[in-house]
């Protein structure tokens, strides 16, 4: 079932449009990580366990905002690009090209995955992986334990991890609860008669 994105969801989803003056840029994070001797099909097959096991590594952005999970996704390996055979100067300009173009893109919202992973072949057995994971979906905590379970499965495919018990949409739904909260109506209260007394918004 569909389910609200939080404030900051939100407002990457709002700042990726053309309403705003700063906008049309989406917030992502784009990462190289170079390795050798990389077995691509392995990387792929650790990367769909990690996403079986996140439900938001499968979440899109419905038209009107609201955040809905897919139940499964699909298996698939990575987009490969073979550089070995390029001059020193061709192979350097390609991989500019797709640094350019992957740190620069903006996502579709409304299709799984959020995130875009590329190989790029290199000499001495060394593979470059291009990551591109849209911030909707991931925070920058939550990347650093994606890229955990990642290596592990990688490194083990007999590596397992207990299910989790709870989703972001029990999270998130949690949350909204909590607005018909004593404890709430306290908090915003005192966050209201603060407000003439904070500094004003920046001004960008």
């Amino acid at each position: 079932e569909p389910f609200s994105p939080t404030p900051v969801q939100h407002a990457y989803w709002m700042g990726r449009t053309k309403a705003f003056e700063l906008g049309n840029v989406a917030a992502h994070c784009y990462q190289e990580i170079d390795a050798r001797d990389l077995d691509a099909e392995r990387l792929a097959r650790a990367w769909h366990k990690v996403v079986h096991r996140h439900d938001m590594l499968r979440a899109t952005v419905r038209d009107n905002g609201d955040l809905i999970v897919a139940r499964e996704s699909e298996d698939g390996g990575f987009p490969i690009l073979d550089l070995r055979g390029l001059a020193e100067v061709k192979r350097r300009e390609s991989l500019l090209a797709v640094r350019a173009e992957m740190s620069r893109q903006t996502l579709d919202t409304s299709h799984a995955p959020l995130a875009d992973i590329r190989l790029s072949l290199l000499p001495d057995g060394v593979t470059r992986i291009h990551l591109d994971i849209d911030n909707i979906i991931v925070d920058a905590w939550s990347l650093f334990l994606i890229m955990e379970e990642w290596a592990n499965f990688y490194a083990d495919e007999n590596f397992s991890l207990p299910p989790l018990r709870l989703t972001f949409r029990d999270y998130t739904r949690t949350l909204e609860s909590l607005r018909d909260s004593i404890e709430y109506h306290k908090a915003e209260t005192y966050w209201q008669e603060r407000l003439p007394s904070l500094p004003p918004a920046p001004e960008l």
